[in-house]
């Protein structure tokens, strides 16, 4: 607890290097290969001589992690400052609708900010869960002529379980799509959830 504690990434200035390099990924202002090798070379230098470096940004909530939930929590929230306009923040930090908005509650207003949250809710993560995968990639040894493009077995589960939930948040409001009752949807997302947690890295 102490080394989640202790973790780097929660200095100021650290911190702030992270947000720039989010902002910049997700901007282009440099170019995507450009920016998310900077972000790498950054949080590389954070984490000098610490081995699996990527989690120190992974969700604590279903995989191992070397960040607290509060700590993964604050991750989210810088990664919403870097790539949300104020308006959007504003929404995402939202705690009540009505309160912020002036919206009643079963409003086609109130509804369509409220769908237009969770929408906004779901992209740090996202994103998030991108930055994990560019850190994994970028210390994975380059593997020789014949090796399995879709990687080990074990990232293809977990690829297919990440897969499966993103598709699910992609087509809640596809009215082609019926589900029995408005909680299934987070249901079976929660259910997903714990099945990816069940599974790790021999």
């Amino acid at each position: 607890m102490s080394k989640k504690n202790n973790n780097v990434l929660f200095t100021d200035n650290n911190l702030n290097t992270f947000h720039k390099d989010v902002k910049a990924i997700a901007k282009g202002e440099i170019g995507l290969v450009s920016a998310n090798a900077l972000f790498v070379k950054h949080f590389t230098t954070m984490f000098k001589d610490q081995k699996n470096i990527h989690l120190n940004l992974t969700n604590p909530n279903t995989k191992r992690s070397n960040l607290t939930k509060d700590q993964y929590v604050k991750v989210l929230d810088v990664i919403a400052q870097a790539i949300f306009n104020a308006k959007d923040y504003k929404l995402f930090k939202c705690a009540d609708i009505t309160q912020s908005y002036g919206f009643k509650k079963k409003t086609a207003s109130y509804k369509a900010k409220a769908t237009a949250k969770r929408k906004l809710q779901m992209q740090p993560a996202s994103r998030c869960n991108k930055l994990v995968a560019t850190l994994e990639k970028a210390s994975t040894p380059t593997k020789g002529k014949g090796a399995s493009r879709q990687g080990t077995k074990y990232e293809q589960i977990d690829k297919l379980f990440t897969t499966l939930i993103t598709k699910l948040n992609a087509n809640a409001n596809d009215k082609s799509i019926k589900f029995v009752d408005k909680n299934d949807l987070e249901s079976i997302k929660g259910h997903i959830t714990k099945a990816r947690a069940c599974i790790s890295k021999a």
